[in-house]
């Protein structure tokens, strides 16, 4: 009896362990590249006491991100697709608990949720949604992505380069006895959108942009967001189709 128990979990044993295949094992090389390329971006960082381990997060339409993290600060997505961090931070602890036994959803910077049930769980604002919301933030969201793996490319950065037709000038020049950095006029007397709904940091970014367009590489922003003059739309309403602060919010 005991000769044929142990046949039994023999037999067992040759049915349950089967080899593991050639897509398994790729797969499992992926991800082992993926944890050590996490983990080394996160030392150079500067964050904190790494987690060995990555973790999963989704959005609607199947795209898989991995998530970061220190010990107790900071927070990194790494999109394999690009092979590049779409944020990270040494500094921002992660949103995301990742104690829970939910499913663990991305859809963008500042866009963190669960999936609790049939809801959402947005974990900044700490309320629930409904599919047809967050169906909404993947549109936006396939947008951005496309974009971003777009740009990760080596080839589009050099045409990025190619593209480019102002000169890089000096970082910064000597005015009475002051430092300034160059164009600085750029952003002393730029006409910029209004500072409207508590937006004031919207309308520092249209600035910068609007700097480096002027300075770096023209065209960085584009023509709808500029008045005949070639200055930053100023539009008190909110038109995210032509004035720039309004489209970064």
């Amino acid at each position: 009896m005991l000769l044929k128990c142990l046949l039994g979990v023999g037999l067992l044993s040759l049915v349950t362990l089967t080899p593991i295949s050639n897509a398994e094992k790729l797969e499992q090389i992926s991800m082992s590249e993926t944890e050590a390329t996490c983990f080394k971006a996160a030392l150079k960082e500067g964050i904190s006491d790494p987690i060995d381990e990555v973790y999963e997060l989704k959005d609607l339409l199947g795209n898989a991100f991995y998530a970061q993290i220190g010990d107790e600060d900071g927070f990194m997505v790494f999109d394999p697709v690009a092979g590049n961090f779409i944020e990270k931070s040494s500094e921002l602890e992660s949103p995301y608990d990742f104690n829970g036994n939910h499913d663990y959803y991305y859809f963008g910077p500042m866009n963190y949720y669960e999936r609790i049930g049939d809801e959402f769980y947005s974990i900044l604002d700490e309320t629930y949604v409904g599919l047809e919301y967050v169906s909404a933030l993947q549109e936006i969201f396939d947008e951005q992505l496309l974009t971003f793996r777009t740009t990760q490319s080596q080839t589009a950065y050099e045409d990025y380069c190619k593209a480019a037709s102002k000169t890089v000038a000096p970082l910064s020049i000597d005015v009475d006895n002051k430092t300034y950095i160059n164009n600085y006029q750029y952003i002393r007397d730029a006409i910029h959108p209004d500072n409207n709904n508590n937006s004031c940091g919207y309308v520092a970014g249209s600035m910068i942009l609007y700097y480096w367009d002027r300075t770096m590489h023209e065209g960085t922003v584009r023509p709808q967001y500029l008045d005949a003059n070639g200055n930053l739309n100023k539009i008190s309403a909110i038109d995210p189709e032509h004035n720039l602060k309004d489209k970064l919010v």
